[in-house]
C-alpha cells in the first residue's frame, strides 16, 4: 500500500471515530428542554393580598394573569415578551405581597399511572 493510500485511509478512520466519539458524548444531539415553560411562572400571593392588588403588581411588571387556581391561591402569570424566567421569579419575589414565585415546571407522567 502507498503511503498517500496509508494516510488517507488514516484519515478517514479518524473521522468516522471522531463521529462515533460525538454522538456517544451526546455533542450532536439537540440540548435537552428547560425543564419548564418558558414565557410564564407561578405566583402565590399571601392571603391578606386581594386581587386588586395582585393584578396591580403583575400590571407593574408588564405581565398578564393567566389564570387563577382560587383554591390553592397560585397565579399563572403571562411575560411580558423578552423576559427570562429567572428574571420574572427573582422580581416577582422582591414583592412582600408575594409569598412564591416559581417557574411553571413541567410535569412528567410516571409509567404505569
Amino acid at each position: 500500500m502507498s503511503n498517500k493510500r496509508k494516510c488517507l485511509t488514516f484519515y478517514w478512520m479518524v473521522i468516522i471515530l471522531a463521529i462515533a466519539v460525538s454522538d456517544s458524548w451526546g455533542l450532536s444531539r439537540k440540548p435537552p428542554e428547560p425543564a419548564y415553560v418558558s414565557g410564564q411562572i407561578v405566583v402565590r400571593f399571601h392571603e391578606s393580598v386581594d386581587s386588586i392588588r395582585s393584578a396591580e403588581i403583575v400590571e407593574k411588571e408588564g405581565a398578564r394573569i393567566k389564570t387563577v387556581l382560587k383554591r390553592t391561591g397560585l397565579h399563572l402569570i403571562i411575560l411580558p415578551e423578552g423576559r427570562s424566567v429567572e428574571e420574572a421569579v427573582e422580581r416577582f419575589g422582591r414583592y412582600p405581597e408575594v409569598l412564591s414565585a416559581e417557574p411553571d415546571y413541567r410535569a412528567e407522567r410516571l409509567e404505569g399511572q
